[in-house]
């Protein structure tokens, strides 16, 4: 268990919370995190996805092979991170539906939910990877992820298997 002192002079204690306004203002500091997060993660894709754009219609017509071959290949490139793009917007839109229901108490393993295991803290809203908040890790874990149907509707004491590793829930919140 660890203290970690907040620029609001709020403490949290990462395993074992006291009351639950300080879970609501941690879930709300890390779905902050987790939005800001996302949207850079979708700003990247769409300056990336602008220079392939630019790149292709620089060289509209190929005077060689290789350059069909190139003008293919960023195509193809275009396609691939348009779909990235896509899903990192409905990712996006799902951690802002979370918003509204920041206020929420979670006793099982579902949308919005902090889920501490004996391996890693996660938090289920959206694919984020490693976010830090307060100093420590959350893991964000869409609704989509196969991990999440693994682990959907577990309580405390719970545990679940994935990928051959054991997971023992620890708390819920």
């Amino acid at each position: 268990m660890t203290e970690i002192a907040t620029t609001s002079g709020i403490r949290y204690q990462i395993v074992c919370m006291i009351t639950t306004s300080e879970k609501q203002f941690l879930r709300k500091d890390l779905l902050d995190a987790c939005i800001a997060k996302q949207y850079f993660i979708v700003d990247e894709l769409k300056e990336r996805l602008n220079g392939l754009t630019n790149a292709v219609s620089e060289k509209q017509h190929g005077d060689t092979e290789n350059d069909l071959i190139d003008m293919s290949l960023k195509s193809d490139a275009i396609s691939t991170m348009s779909d990235r793009l896509a899903d990192a917007c409905r990712e996006l839109e799902a951690l802002k539906l979370l918003m509204h229901n920041e206020d929420l108490q979670h006793d099982r393993v579902s949308p919005g939910a902090v889920v501490v295991t004996n391996h890693s803290t996660l938090f289920i809203s959206a694919s984020v990877n490693k976010v830090s908040v307060h100093g420590h890790y959350y893991v964000g874990v869409s609704t989509r992820s196969q991990i999440y149907r693994v682990m959907a509707g577990k309580t405390k004491g719970q545990r679940f298997s994935f990928k051959g590793t054991e997971y023992k829930i620890k708390k819920v919140f």
